[in-house]
């Protein structure tokens, strides 16, 4: 539950509630914006003969039943298909069907689709072709590498960071482009997965549920915020009309060796229908175990393995007619760990066990209102608690370290540190698209997010010498804060993108606004002089935090210079 201190907070949050609904009635009403998971597959029909355009051939999407009719220039769209890879069927009387397999859907993108038909006087079988990835993508205005779900299964990754660090100017931690952890967007099914104590990426998912990994590391859009060094966005398999199951597990021990985590990992999936072309479901679970790479001094103080990771992912979707569907997932973990400290392996027990778990749920509408406009609702709630040492932060005693004689390692004692900390996070989004002429698809969205933020961190340190032994005749040094903040969230933007005059030329022009209400407090310092003629600080008053709000215009121009280059701004 969110809590507020006074009737006036109440009173003052009914009020901002009020305004936010305001302004998504109004992006509503002006039915403009697009989804981050879907694409848009575009393309040009031929005769095979003659190279004339042909109109009225009819294209169709096997999986989703989306599709459309070519104009009289020959060219059809489909818009709105969620991210992923599919089969597209090409049809027309007096010619011959073809059908094109692993055509891949990227979000935000439009895949590009020429076909050429074959007059059939008698109607035969179809003809089957295999689209293969073309190497350069022309529809992008930034730099950009995605990864297929089926993929993944051909490279050495174990999970979603593996994958991170095999593009250029990332690392396996997660890092891009030399930037913080925390100046990375994690993105799953349009939501942001963020620790918003730590910064970090703490919700991770099953690879065998992952549809699509697209990894940004410049020149980003105006619907992304939130990102000064990258983004990671991940879209999420849907299951089909057919039951599969997947397995996979793996280790790095098998050999034997010492030069290993001792670590495993099973991970199992399950997906298929409940109603054939109505209800599917996919639910996908990873188990991993590992004794870390300290292994070797862990083995002294604890039972191996001393990292579980539980993680899983689960999904049900309603299709209640081709252009109406509704979802609900769910992502949970719980993560037990050790840390490792060099000066401390020889009293391994005296450091703090560490636990974590998180869940979060959502709920996400899809409507196409028309073939050529559609919006997207999405909302979510998310709860992460983490836990350091056992018992309440409260109970933290001073227990005297013990150092060898060296003062290098510390061989007796408990470090002086336990924390609880909780996090809620609600989430309203809300995204259309239209599309209008030939060449324009236009965007804009809005999202609100209203946080439950809590940290008790209590910790004590020995003050240490220039060379990193500690003073052990000097009082501690003193690292705990308390604190339970509600602050708020939004951003809205809109943005057009646009298909330039030259073939394979795209313009990314948009504005995005972003706001933060700390809805906090922060102390008015006052120095005041002593007899010794040193200062101390005295706190003379409360003052509250400034609304912070940013806007960001963005842009984006990608043009071929030949057949095979293409030049990105």
């Amino acid at each position: 539950m969110f809590r507020y201190g006074k009737v006036t907070d109440v009173v003052d949050y009914i009020n901002h509630i009020k305004i936010y609904f305001v302004i998504l009635l109004l992006f509503l009403v002006n039915q403009i914006l697009t989804a981050s998971t879907t694409g848009t597959l575009s393309g040009r029909v031929y005769d095979k003969k003659d190279g004339s355009v042909l109109v009225g051939v009819n294209v169709i999407i096997v999986e989703t039943r989306q599709g459309a009719a070519t104009g009289s220039d020959g060219r059809f769209k489909i818009y709105n298909i969620r991210a992923g890879v599919y089969t597209v069927r090409i049809s027309m009387m007096g010619y011959r069907r073809v059908e094109y397999s692993k055509i891949k859907i990227i979000q935000d993108h439009i895949t590009k689709l020429d076909v050429y038909l074959e007059m059939s006087v008698v109607p035969g079988r179809s003809i089957s072709i295999t689209s293969k990835r073309p190497v350069i993508r022309t529809d992008v205005t930034g730099s950009e590498n995605y990864f297929q779900g089926d993929q993944l299964r051909k490279i050495p990754v174990s999970g979603i960071n593996d994958v991170i660090g095999l593009q250029p100017s990332s690392t396996i931690e997660g890092n891009i482009r030399g930037g913080k952890l925390r100046e990375v967007a994690f993105i799953i099914d349009g939501f942001a997965a963020t620790d918003y104590i730590s910064g970090k990426n703490e919700i991770q998912i099953p690879l065998s549920a992952v549809e699509h990994i697209n990894v940004v590391t410049g020149g980003f859009s105006a619907e992304y915020g939130n990102a000064l060094s990258g983004v990671v966005n991940v879209v999420t398999k849907n299951g089909g009309d057919s039951f599969k199951v997947l397995s996979r597990f793996e280790g790095d021990d098998f050999f034997g060796g010492t030069e290993n985590s001792r670590r495993k990992q099973a991970e199992i999936t399950v997906s298929g229908p409940v109603k054939k072309e109505k209800i599917h479901f996919i639910s996908s679970n990873n188990l991993t175990l590992s004794g870390t790479r300290w292994w070797q001094d862990f083995q002294y103080f604890f039972k191996l393995p001393v990292d579980k990771y539980f993680y899983g992912f689960s999904k049900i979707n309603f299709s209640f007619s081709p252009v109406k569907k509704l979802v609900f997932q769910t992502i949970y973990s719980t993560h037990s760990w050790r840390d490792y400290e060099f000066s401390w392996r020889y009293n391994l027990a005296g450091l703090p066990e560490r636990n974590k778990s998180s869940v979060r749920s959502a709920v996400i509408w899809n409507h196409n209102i028309s073939k050529n406009c559609y919006y997207s609702i999405h909302v979510s709630h998310s709860y992460i608690t983490e836990n350091i040492g056992k018992g309440n932060p409260d109970s933290l005693t001073q227990d005297p370290f013990q150092y060898d004689f060296f003062m290098q390692y510390i061989v007796s004692g408990r470090k002086m540190w336990r924390a609880k900390m909780k996090q809620q996070v609600m989430s309203l989004k809300s995204d259309i698209t239209l599309n209008y002429g030939r060449f324009h698809m236009f965007q804009t969205g809005i999202e609100l997010n209203q946080f439950d933020i809590f940290s008790d961190v209590r910790k004590l340190e020995p003050q240490l010498t220039y060379f990193g032994k500690p003073m052990i005749f000097e009082p501690l040094l003193n690292y705990s804060s308390v604190y339970n903040y509600y602050p708020r969230s939004g951003s809205a933007y809109v943005m057009d993108k646009i298909e330039a005059g030259k073939e394979g030329s795209v313009i990314n022009i948009g504005l995005r606004f972003s706001f933060l209400d700390p809805r906090a407090k922060r102390p008015a310092v006052e120095l005041v002089p002593d007899e010794n003629g040193e200062y101390k600080e005295n706190i003379t008053d409360y003052v509250k935090s400034s609304v912070k709000w940013a806007v960001s215009p963005r842009f984006g121009y990608s043009f071929p210079l030949s057949d095979k280059t293409f030049f990105f701004v």
